[in-house]
């Protein structure tokens, strides 16, 4: 019997939860078994894609009316929306999503925003439009865009979810992502750089060598190659040697490394993080090319102090002892250690790295379009929307 190449390649991965395929022998449809809630269920379709999709909304459908049974409907309106959102956001969302950083972005947006919040204190049935958008202006203006940004993803698509139990709540349509004002001082995103002198003075003290009760970094050439190569963090800590070919300089970036947080069965929190290796966001991710100088130059040197102990292929290229992966945690105390000693009064994050290495090689006249493919970003108008203040000024000769 021949099978379609799309069931070939999905029955190898078999990603979505547990359970079991099969041949239906009366029309040769696939069924998809799974066990929910201590129920068997069962779906067939002709692909094994499809029987997924069926699954996936049978699944949702007895989310929602476990959901129901926990509160009348008549009664979802009198909710508190903390309390509601706490509902859908573990019972109904969760399982339907794979395992992700994505999750943790909308679980800390609910307990450390919404929570005792007057918005999420607020009944369902007396939220308007304009209280929400007063309450995502008081995140933006006290905390960041950004962090207003992932309450009105939560908002959204809890709005949808409700919206689903028949009830026409329209408390998002009007509602803005509100913009943080900057004054003259403050720094805007992408603008958290170092000027030429600056990067020096880091790489001469992040050049120091680790030694045990002198002070140095284990890790100091692996910040000064996020800088030349502008990498994401995750994709640095992600890297194998096997991904860099050092007699072309040649480096490929295929995948992901994050930090999610441990979760018990019901989806809270339950302590610490574990690592997750994940394919690029977007097919820009998923690049190839040839580092410069300076990158290779620091994985050459980081690889002398390494020699002899986790350079194999498979090794990660920036480890622990134990061989593997580098924290974040640690990496940011790191670089903070290092521009206190050399006295910069930045709050820089490692992604500042990022934008250093892209703002210098702008800087130095390397063509954008290029820039922006090294750096992953799905189409050079993101990167001249984030560094537009650091390409040639033309206007200074239009006219000519």
């Amino acid at each position: 019997m021949k099978k379609n190449k799309k069931d070939v390649e999905f029955g190898k991965t078999r990603s979505y939860g547990r359970g079991s395929f099969t041949r239906d022998p009366r029309n040769n449809n696939w069924i998809y078994k799974k066990v929910i809630d201590g129920k068997r269920i069962s779906r067939s379709a002709k692909s094994q894609n499809e029987c997924i999709r069926k699954m996936k909304a049978a699944e949702q459908e007895m989310l929602t009316k476990k959901i129901l049974g926990k509160v009348d409907d008549n009664d979802v309106m009198d909710q508190i929306l903390q309390d509601s959102i706490s509902i859908w956001l573990y019972d109904v969302k969760r399982p339907t999503i794979k395992k992700s950083s994505y999750f943790d972005t909308l679980d800390t947006a609910y307990r450390n925003q919404l929570m005792d919040s007057e918005l999420g204190r607020t009944k369902l049935k007396d939220i308007t439009p304009h209280k929400i958008q007063i309450y995502l202006n008081g995140v933006c203006e006290q905390l960041s865009e950004s962090t207003a940004n992932k309450s009105h993803a939560v908002l959204s698509q809890y709005t949808k979810y409700v919206r689903g139990l028949g009830h026409n709540v329209t408390w998002m349509d009007t509602v803005v992502k509100p913009k943080k004002v900057h004054t003259v001082d403050e720094k805007r995103h992408g603008e958290m750089v170092l000027s030429d002198d600056q990067i020096n003075l880091l790489a001469q003290e992040l050049e120091k060598p680790y030694e045990r009760g002198k002070e140095g970094y284990r890790y100091g050439y692996m910040l000064m190659f996020l800088t030349w190569a502008f990498l994401r963090i995750g994709e640095a800590r992600a890297l194998r040697w096997e991904d860099v070919d050092f007699s072309t300089g040649r480096i490929t970036i295929n995948k992901n490394l994050s930090e999610v947080r441990k979760r018990d069965s019901s989806g809270r929190v339950c302590g610490g993080t574990e690592q997750m290796t994940v394919l690029p966001k977007s097919s820009s991710g998923n690049r190839s090319f040839i580092l410069s100088d300076k990158a290779l130059e620091c994985l050459r040197k980081h690889k002398e102090l390494y020699s002899g102990k986790f350079i194999g292929n498979n090794d990660y290229i920036f480890c622990t002892e134990k061989g593997k992966p580098v924290g974040q945690a640690h990496l940011n105390r790191t670089l903070k250690k290092a521009l206190d000693r050399i006295g910069i009064d930045m709050p820089m994050s490692l992604h500042d790295l990022r934008h250093t290495g892209i703002s210098y090689w702008l800087r130095h006249g390397k063509n954008i379009k290029r820039i922006s493919r090294v750096a992953g970003h799905s189409d050079v108008s993101i990167t001249m929307r984030i560094y537009y203040n650091l390409l040639p000024d033309e206007l200074d000769n239009v006219f000519d």
